[in-house]
């Protein structure tokens, strides 16, 4: 359905949905975890690099865009959005 990855202790490296299970709670549940194990490690401030469809995603769960990027890949070029939100406190 989806899975994710996380660069410890604050950056998410990968949030992906299979398009079959959108609009399920899958992102959700997976950002969920992901931001879990950075709160665990001590992380104040997640970051990220999203797309252009997962700029939305991120901006609901509280992410901020801190600038754009142009990335090269396979000869296209593409955009993302380099992407921060200040962590909730752990209790």
């Amino acid at each position: 359905m989806g899975f994710g990855a996380i660069k410890m202790p604050d950056y998410i490296d990968l949030l992906y949905v299979d398009p079959n299970f959108v609009r399920q709670g899958v992102a959700q549940y997976l950002f969920s975890a992901l931001q879990m194990e950075a709160l665990q490690a001590g992380a104040k401030t997640l970051f990220t690099h999203a797309s252009i469809t997962a700029k939305p995603f991120f901006e609901k769960q509280g992410f901020k865009v801190l600038g754009e990027n142009i990335v090269q890949t396979q000869g296209e070029e593409l955009l993302n959005y380099h992407m921060a939100k200040k962590t909730p406190p752990l209790y």
